[in-house]
Order: structure tokens, then C-alpha cells, then sequence
């Protein structure tokens, strides 16, 4: 058994226990054909995406992917109960977000399944996937995930995109981030009641 075998095997096994249905789904998938792995400087996997007429995007560092990860996971909303991750990856940044400094539920929302299984076969996320706090999203509905935040009763909520990835699929991290931006909104009108009166005040004054 190969390196990136025995990673996929360690993930997969506890991703069987945790979420037996996602593994089912993501088993025996595989990646687009324009998704290639290779090795950073620093010798961790990184991956990146052939798009249209050539351009290849880079979805972590070329040199030294936990590195940069841990600059990433330093943006992170440090005041939110619950945080989400946008775009998964190879898994780097949510390991850095949960490893520095979040002791709270956390989300993660991944729009690629087959980016999720390089993951798995790439980069050991035993730690995370096993934490009770991490809560996993692979190709979900808004709707979904909204009916698990309902469940959570999250607090103050925050999130974290991680660019790379998300722009790759602004079609469905769109409708995620306005569903968070709206639960981040009525967190505020629920914990500052006199922000809720003033634009109560100014809805009558503009449209009656």
C-alpha cells in the first residue's frame, strides 16, 4: 500500500463512522480529469485546476501549503460560536482553523465531491473529521444546510471563504454565503433590539 493509499484509508474509515452516507457517496468517485496533484516545495500535495485556453488555478501555497494555512485560519471571525468554512479543498486551512484557535462547531461546505475525495487520498484529516465539533458538507443544498444551522442553534455565527476555492464555484457558494450573511444579520437584530426599531422606523418612513 502506497502513502496516498494508507491516508485514504485512515480518512476514509473514520468519515465511514461519522457520516457512513457521505462515504457511500464519495467512495469510488473520482476528480475531474482537470484537477492535478503535485508536490510543493516544502515536499506536502497541492493541487491545482486546468481551466479554459490553459489557466491553471492554484488552489493552496506551491512552497508550503500548512504555512499558508495557518495565515488563512489567522482571518478567521474569532468572536463567532460557530464558524463556517467555505470550500474545503484539500483541507489544510480547516485543519489550521480548528488546530489555532476555534473551540466552537464548525461548519465545513464543500461544492466538489471529487476535490473532496484528492482530499481524502491527499492530506491525513483523521483529527478533524473525528472532532465531534466538525460538521461536513460535500455537495449539499443551501436548504440543508439552513435546516442544520436551524438544529444547531448556532449563536453567533462567522465564516471563513477560502477564496481559491470558492471562486471556482460561485454558483453554488453564492446562495451558501447569502444564507449565512442573512443568520449573521438576524443574530444582530436579535442581540441589539434597538438596530431591529431603527430600520422597523425607516421601512415605514420609505415604503409605508
Amino acid at each position: 500500500m502506497n502513502e496516498a493509499d494508507h491516508i485514504y484509508e485512515e480518512n476514509m474509515q473514520v468519515l465511514t463512522a461519522r457520516w457512513p452516507l457521505l462515504a457511500d457517496r464519495v467512495r469510488g468517485h473520482r476528480a475531474e480529469l482537470s484537477w492535478e496533484m503535485f508536490p510543493a516545495r516544502n515536499g506536502q500535495v497541492t493541487a491545482r485546476k486546468v481551466l479554459e485556453e490553459g489557466l491553471v488555478r492554484h488552489i493552496h501555497s506551491r512552497y508550503d501549503p500548512e504555512k499558508a494555512a495557518l495565515r488563512w485560519a489567522g482571518l478567521a471571525p474569532r468572536d463567532a460560536d460557530t464558524l463556517a468554512v467555505l470550500g474545503f479543498g484539500l483541507g489544510y486551512h480547516a485543519v489550521a482553523v480548528r488546530r489555532m484557535h476555534h473551540d466552537g462547531p464548525l461548519v465545513i461546505i464543500e461544492a466538489d465531491r471529487g476535490l473532496f475525495h484528492l482530499a481524502l487520498r491527499s492530506v491525513p484529516l483523521t483529527s478533524l473529521l473525528n472532532d465531534p465539533r466538525t460538521h461536513l458538507f460535500v455537495q449539499e443544498s443551501s436548504d440543508s444546510i439552513e435546516e442544520f444551522l436551524d438544529d444547531l442553534n448556532p449563536g453567533s455565527l462567522g465564516y471563513l471563504p477560502y477564496f481559491p476555492v470558492t471562486d471556482l464555484y460561485p454558483e453554488y457558494y453564492g446562495p451558501v454565503r447569502d444564507l449565512l450573511e442573512k443568520r449573521i444579520f438576524e443574530c444582530r437584530l436579535r442581540d441589539e433590539p434597538a438596530l431591529g426599531r431603527e430600520i422597523g422606523e425607516l421601512l415605514q418612513e420609505t415604503i409605508g
